[in-house]
C-alpha cells in the first residue's frame, strides 16, 4: 500500500498545507488526534543517519536482494501515532521495532533536532466524531499505557531471556510459546485486545516467501504472531517493521473506540502510515465513521535552531 513520492513533490506541496506550531498542539490537541511523521532515520548499526529508503534498500541488500531498478523516493510519512493526554500532559504513544513507547509531545516533536527532510502532521478528531464513551475509552487506555510503557519486544517476546539480545539477528532466538502467552496475560486488559488485533494486522501484511519460516494466514493465535514479529524484524528491517506497526496501531485504537469499520488487509496491500494521510490514492482509504472523522491536516512548524 502506497505510492513513490519524492521529496521535491512532497515539499511542492506543503505551502497550501494550513500550518500549527507546538505551543497550539500542546494547548488544543485531545485524546485520540494523530501525529504524522516523516524523518530521517539513524542506523545503529551503520553509525550514520540515512534515509527510509536508503535504509530498507541496505538492509534488504546485506540479505542478498538486489533491487531491479533505482528507487530514490522518500515516503509520505515513516510513522503514524497517537496523542494522548495524561495527567494534563499531552503525550505521543508510538509503536514500532523497539516496542511501545509513551513519551510527552515536547520530547517527541519540540526539542528534537530537525533534518531538511523531516516532516510533521497534525489531524484532529473533529467534534462531531467525538462522544462521551469514546473520552472515556481513549482516557482509560492513556492511564494502562503510561502504567507499562516502555516495554519491548523483547520483554514480550522473550521474556525468559535475561540476556540481551541483539535486534540484528532476532531469528536466532528461539520464542517460548508459553511464555509469550504468559506475558501477554500480564498486560492491562485493553492493551492486551490492542496488541493481539495491531499484531494480527501486522501480520496480515506480511509476505516473508524469502525467510526459512513463511507466513501462514491462518495462523493469527498470539504465539504465531510472536513468530511472525520475530522473523520480520529481520526481513524487513526496523524502519519498515516500524511505519508498518504504527499504522496497525493507530487503525487498531480507531476500530476499538468504533471510528474506523474493521479493516482487512493483504500482502499485496500492507497497512502504512500513508493511509491516514487525507492524500492517500483510493485503494489505501479506510473507512471511518462517520467519514469525516479526521479534519486536514495541519503542518506542524518546529523553530530552526541556530
Amino acid at each position: 500500500m502506497g505510492r513513490a513520492w519524492s521529496s521535491i513533490s512532497f515539499l511542492s506541496s506543503s505551502p497550501s498545507t494550513p500550518q500549527t506550531d507546538g505551543k497550539d498542539v500542546l494547548a488544543l490537541c485531545e485524546d485520540g488526534d494523530l501525529l504524522l511523521a516523516r524523518e530521517k532515520l539513524a542506523d545503529s548499526a551503520l553509525r550514520v543517519g540515512v534515509e527510509f529508503v536508503v535504509a530498507r534498500d541496505i538492509q534488504r541488500m546485506q540479505r542478498g536482494q538486489f533491487p531491479t531498478k533505482r528507487v530514490t523516493s522518500l515516503p509520505p510519512w515513516t510513522s503514524c501515532e497517537l496523542l494522548l493526554r495524561h495527567e494534563g500532559a499531552l503525550h505521543v504513544a508510538s509503536i514500532g521495532a523497539n516496542g511501545l513507547q509513551f513519551v510527552p509531545f515536547e520530547e517527541r516533536v519540540v526539542s528534537k533536532i530537525p533534518h531538511i527532510h523531516d516532516r510533521f502532521a497534525i489531524r484532529r478528531l473533529r467534534h462531531d466524531a467525538r462522544s462521551e464513551n469514546l473520552s472515556i475509552t481513549l482516557r482509560e487506555l492513556a492511564i494502562q499505557i503510561a502504567a507499562i510503557a516502555p516495554i519491548s519486544w523483547q520483554t514480550l517476546l522473550f521474556p525468559t531471556t535475561r540476556t540481551q539480545i541483539s535486534p540484528r539477528s532476532p531469528r536466532q532466538q528461539s520464542v517460548d510459546r508459553d511464555a509469550v502467552i504468559d506475558a501477554l496475560k500480564e498486560l492491562p486488559p485493553i492493551i492486551r485486545r490492542l496488541l493481539r488485533r495491531m499484531l494480527e494486522l501486522f501480520c496480515q501484511g506480511l509476505t516473508l516467501d524469502d525467510t526459512s519460516h513463511p507466513h501462514n494466514p491462518d495462523k493469527t493465535e498470539d504465539p504465531n504472531v510472536g513468530t511472525e514479529l520475530r522473523v520480520a524484524l529481520d526481513a524487513l528491517g526496523g524502519a519498515e517493521v516500524t511505519a508498518r506497526l504504527s499504522a496497525a496501531f493507530v487503525a487498531t485504537v480507531y476500530e476499538f473506540v468504533h471510528l474506523l469499520d474493521p479493516i482487512n488487509v493483504s500482502t499485496n496491500n500492507p497497512l502504512v502510515p500513508a493511509a491516514f494521510w487525507s492524500n492517500c490514492s483510493d485503494n489505501e482509504r479506510l473507512n471511518f465513521t462517520p467519514s469525516t472523522a479526521l479534519g486536514s491536516e495541519m503542518s506542524l512548524v518546529i523553530p530552526t535552531r541556530d
